[in-house]
């Protein structure tokens, strides 16, 4: 048993190692903290300008008191919302590419390989998560449609839907640099990879509560970050999680019609909720909520701990981690 735990140091960590000396896990977490919140800030300050201005003119008067802007924020919507507000919060989180690069590079002297952008075989690990990805979506599809937790309208297929492709794309490599690039990685100097992967996914569920609808969405998003974590250190990279986050996000929302980030975007599928909701999620946070993802995530969890790790990919170095 303690050898499928026993995950293999990579060569990603090594680097990020370089010049590194031993440090205190909440200085790794404060750090953590502080890339998160200031590529968070950044992220809701772009998505929320055009929100506030379109409140500021729906209220009648020259003079507008806060009290009255909060209102008016707070009538609004999320379907009255235009559609590309939803595709400029996808974009916006191109600070959580930009931000660990930055702090990554410039504060921590890491290159941007210790954060798993691997130059070989990245077309290998891009092909096969789009592959795990893609099973998954069809899972969730087939299993909900079977045991009847919610329905399927076609809607048809609009063009713009290529377009929230490539801003899935923005998205997902920002969460991967940010959580499993260089979180999860500066973890994995001090201390095991799955202590790493454990603490990292269940710092960033914590850090997403606000985001969460229940116990079960909170469970959903830590298994996540479990199987990506394992995922990455197998492969010795972020691109197969990349892409596995990217046809989920793309898959679920765009495909199937669940909601993304508080909002309903353009799909090829009308989804409806019927009264199991527990079993398939709900119309407000799509299938993250729902059991049927989490026993897909444990299955694929235990699955990928039965991966062997790449063998390009594996550490040369022995080192003695923190107890």
């Amino acid at each position: 048993m303690n050898k499928i735990f026993n995950i293999k140091r990579t060569k990603m960590v090594d680097e990020a190692a370089f010049n590194h000396k031993p440090t205190m896990l909440g200085r790794s977490i404060l750090c953590f903290f502080l890339v998160f919140s200031i590529a968070t800030l950044a992220s809701n300050l772009l998505t929320n300008m055009p929100i506030v201005y379109m409140a500021i003119n729906s209220i009648e008067g020259e003079v507008i008191s806060t009290e009255e802007l909060l209102n008016a924020i707070t009538e609004m919507s999320l379907d009255s919302l235009p559609w590309w507000i939803s595709l400029l919060t996808l974009f916006s989180k191109a600070f959580f590419i930009v931000a660990p690069i930055i702090f990554s590079m410039k504060l921590e002297k890491r290159s941007i390989f210790s954060m798993g952008i691997r130059k070989k075989g990245v077309a290998l690990e891009i092909l096969l998560g789009l592959g795990i990805g893609g099973v998954m979506v069809a899972l969730a599809f087939l299993v909900n449609l079977l045991v009847g937790s919610m329905s399927f309208e076609f809607k048809g297929f609009s063009p713009i839907i290529l377009i929230y492709f490539v801003g899935f794309m923005v998205a997902s490599l920002g969460e991967e640099l940010l959580v499993r690039g260089y979180f999860m990685t500066s973890l994995a100097r001090d201390v095991r990879p799955f202590s790493a992967i454990i603490i990292s996914s269940l710092v960033f569920a914590l850090f997403n509560l606000s985001t969460v609808f229940n116990l079960v969405s909170f469970l959903n998003t830590f298994l996540f970050g479990i199987f990506l974590g394992i995922f990455v250190f197998k492969r010795g990279s972020i691109w197969g999680s990349f892409a596995i986050k990217l046809v989920w996000g793309f898959g679920s929302a765009c495909i199937l019609g669940a909601p993304a980030y508080y909002l309903t975007m353009p799909s090829l599928f009308k989804t409806t909720y019927n009264n199991v909701q527990i079993v398939s999620g709900s119309d407000v946070y799509g299938f993250e909520s729902g059991i049927v993802l989490t026993v897909m995530l444990i299955a694929l969890v235990g699955i990928s701990l039965l991966l062997k790790t790449k063998k390009s990919e594996e550490s040369e170095i022995n080192i003695d981690y923190f107890k």
